[in-house]
């Protein structure tokens, strides 16, 4: 093989390798979310220098989208390896378009007219897809890792979530991947005395601009001093019991008798609440009597305040809940039922129609989807507080969390339970999403799940808290902690809650003008 058909074989597989690796390690829980403003420019510069190999550059293309979920959805094997293949190519899927645009318009940049504003419709495809990956109903809704997620340790760009929501901060993003690829192109152009792209230095001004911005925006956000008003202090157990072993009648005995020992730990302890992960409890505590008194004679024993995840039973119907249990008074007739189901785990579309389903599903009755954000009443001291309620994967869609505080929640607890996916680095991308919902809705968040992440995050998006033992946050055991707000967000509905995707749609706008611009240069250039 000769050197230049070696360089043609090599240089695509190394672009390819080096995109995914800048991609995935921009999320959690890998410590580099700074690679997100950069992870497309080796591309996007290869695009534009490489031969005009249509083939090859598809081929990058799908490897550098399916192989990035792929790994990053490398978790969902311990449930399912066919789940993950195609979870990981309609993932791909969503982004395939957006790179096939962009190598269109960089392998022709030298002559692209209004240049800027086809790299500001670019920025607002990807945030296009985005929003409509995790738009879409029936189900198949899956706003898992939008970019903006990379950035949950980096609370000054997080704060444009209270404005534009967490596509704002995925706008930002690749608005700057892309000026600065474009700017470097130039420069290349220029150190090789090539037909150059005039002003790119503008591109980069652009970029520099748009982080400006962020940054301001943050300053103006800043907390006010004097203003954090304590909560409550909650006390998180993390019972970790395995998936598989749940809902084994085996173990029922055994299942509760971790909750119980955990439970009592803090009989004597000055806490307010303790709080229970999603479907902590083998059988449902409502609908089933015998679970209902067995509960409620462990909270009269500990004489604490319980908020639980449970499965409840209404009506023939099956709910995946979060429940308040007082001593004396018993469990609560009000309680928060899950609205966002997941597909093929907690239901099967058109089970009826189609029974041979039954045959690949374990279950062979569905959980049905809860009504309304139901906000569950809190009084601990002298305050009176609205939970907002959010189960198992919940907190990934934005929309449930606006929602819920439109109709005035004071705070947010997710219980959840991540141990079907082992202890790798599912939880924290789930967590992460909790981060950008805080911003978004100036709420706090408290968290409490199976085996991990538990902890809190302000309104900021600052993880106050998480819990850990022996440096994992994998662990059975118990954590407590204070939970504080800031008066200064009382009752406050932040741009993002009142207007929710204003922003997406200026996207959508951004993708339609540039279109626009091309279509009319192109028959410009015909005539």
């Amino acid at each position: 093989m000769s050197k230049k058909n070696l360089s043609a074989f090599v240089i695509p597989i190394l672009i390819a390798a080096i995109t995914i690796g800048l991609y995935v390690l921009a999320f959690p829980p890998f410590k580099l979310p700074e690679f997100a403003y950069f992870f497309s420019v080796p591309f996007l510069i290869w695009v534009n220098r490489a031969n005009r190999f249509r083939g090859i550059i598809i081929s990058v293309i799908i490897a550098i989208t399916f192989f990035s979920w792929f790994i990053l959805l490398f978790w969902l094997r311990h449930v399912t390896w066919g789940g993950l293949i195609a979870l990981s190519a309609l993932m791909a899927a969503f982004h395939i378009p957006w790179y096939l645009v962009a190598a269109k318009v960089f392998r022709n940049l030298h002559t692209t007219h209004y240049r800027l504003l086809k790299l500001c419709g670019l920025a607002g495809l990807w945030v296009s897809l985005e929003w409509t990956r995790g738009f879409i109903h029936t189900g198949l809704g899956f706003p898992w890792l939008t970019l903006g997620i990379t950035q949950w340790t980096r609370p000054i760009i997080l704060q444009i979530a209270s404005l534009m929501g967490a596509y704002g901060v995925s706008f930002i993003l690749i608005f700057f991947n892309l000026t600065l690829a474009s700017y470097l192109i130039g420069l290349i152009h220029r150190i090789k005395k090539t037909p150059s792209i005039n002003n790119t230095k503008y591109d980069l001004f652009a970029a520099i601009l748009s982080l400006v911005f962020v940054f301001l925006f943050f300053v103006k956000n800043l907390p006010q001093k004097n203003q954090e008003e304590f909560l409550f202090k909650a006390a998180i157990i993390q019972p970790n019991i395995p998936g598989t072993l749940k809902w084994d009648a085996n173990r029922f005995k055994e299942n509760l008798s971790i909750l119980k020992t955990e439970t009592l730990k803090f009989t004597n302890q000055p806490i307010d609440v303790i709080i229970w992960p999603e479907t902590a409890l083998p059988v449902p505590i409502k609908g089933d009597d015998g679970m209902q008194v067995w509960t409620e004679s462990l909270v009269n024993q500990v004489n604490k305040l319980l908020w639980l995840g449970s499965l409840a039973q209404v009506n023939h119907l099956w709910y995946n809940s979060l429940l308040i249990v007082l001593p004396q008074s018993g469990l609560q007739d009000e309680f928060y039922s899950k609205r966002k189901r997941v597909l093929f785990g907690e239901y099967v579309p058109l089970r009826n129609w189609f029974p041979f389903v039954n045959k690949f599903i374990p279950v062979d009755w569905d959980i049905a989807a809860g009504q309304g954000s139901h906000l569950l009443d809190v009084r601990i001291h002298d305050l009176s507080l609205k939970m907002g309620g959010l189960v198992c994967f919940e907190d990934i869609f934005p929309e449930l969390s606006r929602a819920s505080v439109r109709d005035g929640a004071d705070f947010f607890l997710v219980v959840t339970n991540n141990a079907w996916y082992g202890e790798e680095w599912c939880a924290y991308q789930h967590a992460a999403h909790s981060i950008l919902r805080a911003v978004e809705t100036r709420r706090p968040f408290i968290r409490c799940g199976n085996a991990g992440w538990s902890g809190w995050i302000d309104e900021w998006g600052v993880i106050r808290q998480v819990t850990e033992q022996n440096n994992t946050i994998y662990f059975r055991g118990t954590d407590t902690f204070e939970v504080f707000r800031n008066k200064q967000w009382i009752h406050y509905l932040s741009p993002y809650v009142r207007y929710g995707d204003w922003f997406v749609y200026i996207c959508f706008g951004l993708v339609l003008l540039s279109f626009i611009m091309h279509k009319k240069n192109e028959i410009k250039g015909s005539v």
